[in-house]
């Protein structure tokens, strides 16, 4: 950089960071301690003048120094890792939220990879909070046909030498939702729209990335233990890598690749204690945790009985018995007005937390990342008609947020 420029970068108005900012005036402050001896004095960061006669090539010198320690500084904090588009595309992440998702720690980053077979596969980077914790993938080496949908098995998954917790994965293709439960493209296209090509495919449906490499996504859950795989070790092993078509999978290229590191996160969460009735569903709201990546409540719920009929292989007609369940718990209202009437992406749970409690338990992964502290309210479902076909003309009951 040369000193000039530096000199007017000084001087131009620019937002940064609070941790940055105090950085940077720690920087200045030393260069001003220097300089007090000789007549010399540094303006403080943002402010605009220009030095005296006297001392103006011993400022300039300083004020140039310093801009080249405030880039390092500034261009440190600001380079930003690449997000995977599994996480980014598939959680609807802005710049500014993958920013703030590594500022608090809760998305950390792994790039820790294993190759075999001339397949190398990369533990990528995870977002992790209380209940869930996201995991990508990225594999590179193989062809997949047009077409085709890819495959991995996964031969073992332990969070500090534990199974006990639920995943689901998937590889990634572009596919999101968009916020009522609709899948679309990332861009936001309706698939309805897209057009087939000669061979009944859809070619904006793509699992191959840009780079010719496959991104696949994990996400593990365990909602019965908070802060479970906060700052835990985890051991993951793949293998074997194909196609699946109509359920039957297809291997292609046999590996093993393992994988161990410390799954960072952060509990970041709004939680309130409320006492909410939800209609005359004789469900009533007691506890709410809102996180950037998942939703859950608690219901005291008293349990009603509920008797089905069916017709068995006989052709003759059976009862079972099962309980009601609480309004489902879906999705938020945001307080500049804006409504995601269905969040849910998974895995989650439902249910009561034992057999003798009428506490009931709904909690799952949603599919973008949410500012808790813009929640106004939640959205539990009110029963359906067999004819509602979207979440956009159904009722809900609201349960605000303090």
């Amino acid at each position: 950089m040369k000193k000039q420029d530096a000199i007017e970068i000084l001087q131009k108005e620019i937002e940064i960071p609070k941790t940055v900012q105090e950085k940077a005036d720690a920087a200045l402050k030393q260069i001003q301690d220097s300089s007090q001896g000789s007549g010399g004095k540094l303006l403080p960061y943002r402010r605009t003048a220009r030095p005296g006669k006297h001392f103006r090539k011993r400022a300039a010198v300083a004020a140039a120094a310093a801009a080249i320690s405030l880039f390092a500084l500034t261009g440190a904090a600001a380079v930003y890792r690449n997000w995977s588009r599994s996480l980014s595309e598939g959680l609807h992440i802005s710049e500014e939220q993958q920013q703030e998702l590594e500022s608090n720690q809760m998305a950390s980053f792994v790039e820790q990879s294993c190759t075999d077979n001339g397949i190398t596969v990369t533990a990528q980077q995870s977002i992790t909070d209380n209940y869930y914790a996201h995991l990508s993938f990225k594999i590179e080496g193989y062809q997949l046909e047009a077409g085709a949908e890819p495959f991995l098995e996964v031969k073992n998954i332990t969070v500090d030498g534990r199974e006990d917790f639920n995943w689901s994965a998937r590889f990634y293709n572009g596919i999101v939702s968009d916020g009522s439960g609709r899948p679309v493209l990332a861009d936001g296209s309706s698939l309805e729209s897209l057009e087939t090509d000669e061979n009944g495919l859809i070619p904006e449906l793509s699992y191959t990335m840009e780079d010719g490499s496959l991104e696949y996504h994990m996400i593990l859950s365990k909602t019965d233990e908070k802060g479970y795989f906060l700052d835990k070790p985890i051991h993951v092993e793949l293998k074997n890598l194909g196609t699946v078509a109509k359920a039957e999978y297809f291997p292609d290229v046999e590996g093993d690749w393992t994988f161990d590191w410390t799954l960072q996160g952060h509990g970041i969460a709004k939680e309130c204690d409320l006492n909410v009735p939800l209609g005359d569903s004789e469900a009533t709201v007691t506890h709410v945790e809102i996180s950037p990546i998942s939703l859950t409540a608690e219901y005291q719920f008293p349990r009603q009985e509920i008797t089905r009929e069916y017709m068995d292989e006989n052709q003759e007609v059976q009862k079972y018995t099962l309980f009601a369940e609480p309004p489902a718990l879906k999705g938020v209202r945001l307080k500049d007005g804006t409504t995601y009437p269905s969040l849910y992406m998974g895995p989650g749970s439902m249910g009561y937390l034992d057999e003798d409690s009428d506490t009931y338990l709904y909690s799952f992964a949603i599919d973008r990342i949410l500012d808790v502290e813009q929640v106004e309210c939640l959205l539990f479902l009110k029963e359906a008609s067999a004819e509602e076909s979207s979440l956009e003309t159904a009722e809900f009951y609201e349960v605000p947020i303090e």
